[in-house]
């Protein structure tokens, strides 16, 4: 992004700070079948969208999810391959979130829990 103006300079901060958040996130050791949390998916998506009117940054602004359409935005994603692990974790979560099946990971620990 080239910044010329003090709200470039914001909004590259901003996606700056996001990215951080979330390769922390992506970072803690994870149980092979967790499913990655509603925040971590959002802060994924804030900061790999290809614009403000995808289907991603709505999900990232509002929770409002649009899983096919942010599953094509992301089968056309050009990212850097060191972005893949965010991509498979939030497709597994778009997946996940639109046909959750009845013994699906966060339903089992549920399960499991009461």
């Amino acid at each position: 992004m080239r910044i010329t103006t003090r709200e470039d300079a914001r909004i590259e901060l901003r996606r700056l700070e996001q990215e951080e958040r979330a390769n922390r996130r992506l970072a803690a050791p994870q149980d092979e079948e967790e499913m990655i949390s509603d925040e971590t998916a959002r802060l994924i998506a804030a900061s790999i969208h290809p614009g403000e009117s995808s289907a991603l940054c709505r999900f990232a602004a509002t929770g409002e999810l649009d899983a096919d359409a942010a599953l094509d935005e992301l089968t056309i994603a050009k990212l850097p391959n060191h972005r893949m692990r965010w991509v498979i974790a939030l497709w597994a979560y778009l997946e996940w979130r639109d046909h959750p099946e009845p013994h699906s990971v966060g339903q089992r620990y549920a399960i499991e829990g009461q």
